[in-house]
């Protein structure tokens, strides 16, 4: 009987062991070959070092000259676009100036007309008056 408990306590402790063992295979295996992050490109590239270099050919030539227009192109660009908006505040400063002027010739001749419709009546009140 001690001799059955004593296998049977060997084979509990056994069962155990590789259920303990199991378990740490599997989370080392989803911890390490599962997770997403293991198989993204920055992942891949921190874990890959070294370069590649294309021998110079007529396409390599090709695709240089078409990024040195394309930068000179993007360039000119920009230079386009800083001229649009340094006309454009020339522009709007112009019409604030050209508004403010019409603004002062227009009260200018309200105040002219003021004047007019006030020597207007003073001349009928005196003329009435004699």
């Amino acid at each position: 009987m001690l001799k059955k408990s004593l296998v049977l306590s060997k084979r509990i402790i056994l069962g155990l062991l590789l259920v303990v063992l199991a378990l740490i295979v599997s989370d080392w295996y989803v911890q390490y070959y599962l997770d997403p992050a293991r198989y993204s490109l920055a992942e891949t590239g921190a874990v890959v070092e070294g370069g590649a270099e294309v021998p110079w050919n007529p396409i390599n030539r090709f695709a240089l000259e078409l990024k040195q227009k394309d930068d000179a192109i993007t360039e000119k660009e920009k230079s386009v676009e800083r001229q649009e908006l340094f006309f454009k505040e020339n522009i709007a400063n112009k019409q604030t100036r050209i508004l403010i002027y019409l603004f002062l010739v227009g009260g200018i001749l309200l105040v002219l007309l003021l004047i007019n419709f006030y020597l207007d009546f003073r001349h009928k009140k005196q003329a009435g008056a004699r």
